[in-house]
């Protein structure tokens, strides 16, 4: 699996739309942790954010999502 996310093109709408399946598949707690990744990586991207925030919301981490944007 790891050697699978290395050969795909990892774009900030790539992880967007992982983000989005993992959620919609019930698996929050990954959903989130890709979504740090997705943040970490394209910081500037404001749908990674907003994704993040949700899960944040989804996965009972509500203090992330509420706290100040940088």
């Amino acid at each position: 699996s790891a050697s699978l996310v290395r050969s795909v093109p990892q774009t900030a709408a790539w992880f967007l739309e992982l983000v989005r399946h993992l959620l919609h598949a019930g698996r929050n707690g990954e959903s989130y942790q890709l979504a740090q990744l997705a943040v970490a990586r394209f910081p500037q991207s404001p749908d990674l954010r907003l994704g993040a925030a949700y899960t944040a919301i989804a996965s009972g981490r509500c203090g992330i999502a509420s706290s100040p944007a940088a």
